[in-house]
């Protein structure tokens, strides 16, 4: 009942000559791209639920959280507008954090962290324990049950003012083509675990750890029992709560355009996000990256068929730094230099605009997984819609949709607007 009830949005305009001033929870669209555009980076997106993915196409607003923010946009002359957006407070992504929406990656990449902990432990061992007891003690770090770590409760408090974010946005018309430029300087949705902490308090974790391990094999105690003995899981806890959630502030320089080619609308993208880590090997700060995308629509004559295409990739930049090693706490240690994502949308509308099929397709390249989604609409003239409409995820089981293949859902929505 509280959903029912919630607020999208709620914003007030003003105009001072020729300047719109908009005031409260806004939605703010940035970028010419029909989906997941790079340059749309005002408001986070909500990810707890993916049954919002089969609308987010249509109405680009459907997963994005509303911010508090103050936007001054003024027109330039007849084609062109400057805009610049305060936002006071930062919104990072939404996760669900149980459920069936709960995305994998936060359960494997402490895992993964915690096996990392106990390759680095074996290291810190006096040689004549590394054979014997390192084994054991990489076990005992590698099995520690994550769960009990929250990384939501280790998030820092991002609705204070030092995380507020401004940027600056112009477009205009040369000729046939739709050109925007953009700045913007704020803060990564996507968290980083900070493991650093960690890392540096292990080798005092080892060491006070040592003698009480050998007392315990002195006293007849076999090396497995002795080491869980002494580093319990309340131990082993303590050290972890040196674990830190951090967002990263990055710039954004970006770039797009738009124009006809004959019967092809075209669009395209380009941006370069700079973070605070450039030599490559911060491990709590992603590395900078480039992106870019590119989009087109044809609609074939006569059949009235409507076409869409768009590709988009994001290319770390100095990849070579990140360490991938067995020890590595790096963010971006299960990184790809690359990521691709293709979308494809094939629709058509019938009895006067009545009736509309539609399916759209997203496949990402180097995490060979997909969502497919197939939907029907009947809209009439009243302003009543319905709609009924499917998510099937398939692909790899590790992929930001193949972790889902067992939740493939249908979906009917009804609408009315007055």
């Amino acid at each position: 009942f509280a959903n029912l009830l919630a607020i999208d949005e709620l914003y007030a305009v003003g105009y001072i000559g020729p300047v719109d001033v908009t005031f409260g929870m806004h939605k703010l669209n940035w970028g010419k791209a029909d989906s997941n555009s790079i340059l749309d980076v005002v408001n986070t997106q909500d990810y707890s639920s993916m049954l919002n993915m089969t609308e987010a196409r249509s109405d680009t607003n459907i997963m994005k959280i509303a911010n508090v923010m103050l936007d001054f946009s003024a027109k330039l002359g007849n084609d062109s507008r400057l805009e610049l957006v305060y936002v006071p407070t930062f919104e990072p992504w939404h996760f669900a954090t149980s459920g069936k929406w709960m995305q994998a990656a936060q359960t494997t990449m402490m895992k993964g962290y915690m096996t990392a902990m106990g390759n680095l432990a074996i290291n810190e061992l006096p040689s004549i324990f590394q054979g014997l007891a390192g084994p054991y003690i990489e076990q005992v770090l590698g099995n520690f049950d994550t769960s009990s770590i929250s990384l939501a409760d280790l998030a820092p408090d991002t609705t204070s003012l030092k995380f507020g974010q401004v940027g600056l946005r112009f477009t205009t018309t040369v000729g046939p083509v739709d050109i925007g430029t953009q700045y913007y300087f704020g803060y990564k949705a996507q968290p980083a675990v900070d493991m650093t902490g960690v890392a540096n308090a292990l080798p005092a974790f080892i060491s006070s750890a040592t003698p009480e391990i050998t007392q315990a094999i002195l006293s007849g105690k076999t090396i497995d029992e002795a080491i869980n003995s002494v580093m319990t899981p309340d131990k082993v806890k303590g050290l972890m709560d040196k674990v830190k959630v951090v967002y990263n502030p990055y710039h954004q320089v970006g770039f797009d355009a738009a124009t006809a080619l004959g019967p092809v609308n075209m669009r395209a993208e380009l941006a370069t996000n700079l973070t605070y880590d450039l030599k490559g090997n911060d491990p709590a700060v992603y590395n900078p990256n480039i992106a870019w995308t590119l989009g087109a629509d044809y609609t074939i004559p006569k059949i009235n068929v409507m076409l869409n295409a768009q590709a988009t990739e994001t290319i770390i930049l100095l990849y070579d730094k990140i360490d991938t090693g067995s020890t590595s706490i790096d963010a971006e240690v299960n990184s790809k230099p690359t990521s691709t994502m293709l979308t494809f949308s094939v629709s058509r509308n019938f009895f006067n605009e009545k009736l509309g099929l539609e399916f759209n397709t997203v496949y990402e390249i180097e995490q060979e997984d997909c969502l497919l989604m197939p939907s029907v609409t009947w809209t009439q003239a009243s302003g009543f819609t319905m709609k009924l409409c499917s998510g099937i995820f398939l692909g790899n089981e590790n992929g930001q949709f193949g972790q889902y293949k067992d939740n493939t859902f249908i979906r009917f929505d009804a609408k009315y607007m007055f």
